[in-house]
């Protein structure tokens, strides 16, 4: 029990301490993501003439009707507070995604720490120490963990971003840094002849209307509507990002370990220098019984003496 106490208030006061610069520059992220939302090409597009001019298709049958894409405004820019290239490299760094995460957790470690801290002094009875060479499990258990945080991740920022996409769109149509156009890279249209078609269109259509945009990568016409070469193209650059992020997380985490030992040169040296002194010792001192528990074996043996 001792040890595991030990560990418990070691760890989570290592974590605090280490959430603090995550916690600050998670909060600097947000902080820029507020103040870029307006000069953010895609979200001017989408709040601006462009989207007053599109006619997007509408989100249900027969009851929903047509609606223009300057109505997801609000929904553009809150996604992009949440959702840029800052907030890409952060969740890069930090291996999280949410970035007032760190702040939390830290504002819920400080609590939680000296919560625990009281309730142990202060209504649990003091456990008895014990000596350990290591965290045992725990190891495994974090090693397991962190490289699950490397998959989620990847996947996170693979799948739900706009990164990857903005980026082919670069690549692809060679804009550079531009995003000039994306929104409208990213619509299809569907012909209002072939809607008519279905029997579940809102029969409100708007004046003049031949076709509205819908966000997928398809053919504009059908009767199938296939996904274009585009479609195809932006997987496989969401598949290779997840491929390539991977293995230089797990590159960088291999070199870290290479350099960092897991026993630090001065213990090592004591553990040489005891070694060297009473060559018939050849444990480590960390693994040698201690004080309490040989105390407590020998009140064992003067019990069984007494009793024999």
């Amino acid at each position: 029990m001792g040890e595991k106490v030990a560990f418990y208030f070691a760890a989570m006061g290592s974590y605090t301490i280490a959430l603090i610069l995550p916690a600050i520059v998670g909060l600097i992220v947000f902080i820029y993501g507020a103040a870029s939302v307006t000069s953010n090409m895609p979200t001017s597009e989408i709040c601006g003439s462009f989207g007053q001019s599109i006619d997007m298709c509408p989100l249900c049958d027969k009851t929903c009707s047509f609606w223009k894409l300057t109505e997801s405004c609000a929904y553009a820019q809150i996604s992009y507070v949440f959702d840029n290239i800052a907030t890409v490299i952060f969740a890069i760094l930090m291996s999280i995604w949410a970035r007032l995460a760190p702040l939390f957790a830290l504002l819920n470690n400080i609590l939680e720490l000296r919560f625990d801290a009281w309730k142990i002094l202060t209504r649990y009875r003091r456990p008895v120490l014990h000596k350990a060479a290591n965290i045992g499990i725990w190891t495994d258990i974090l090693s397991g963990i962190s490289y699950l945080a490397v998959l989620t991740n990847a996947a996170v920022i693979a799948w739900t971003s706009e990164f990857i996409p903005k980026l082919a769109y670069q690549i692809i149509e060679g804009k550079g840094t531009s995003l000039d156009g994306y929104v409208n890279w990213t619509l299809s249209s569907f012909p209002i002849s072939d809607y008519n078609k279905t029997g579940t269109m809102n029969q409100h259509i708007p004046s003049n209307l031949t076709y509205c945009r819908y966000r997928d990568f398809r053919e504009s016409t059908g009767p199938n509507y296939d996904y274009t070469s585009l479609y195809w193209h932006v997987i496989a650059a969401r598949l290779a990002f997840m491929i390539i992020f991977e293995n230089v997380i797990y590159l960088i985490v291999y070199l870290v370990q290479l350099i960092i030992p897991d026993v630090s040169s001065q213990v090592q040296e004591g553990i040489d220098r005891q070694r060297y002194s009473d060559p018939s010792h050849q444990d480590s001192p960390l693994e040698t019984p201690s004080a309490v528990e040989k105390a407590i074996q020998n009140l064992k043996t003067k019990r069984e003496t007494t009793e024999k």
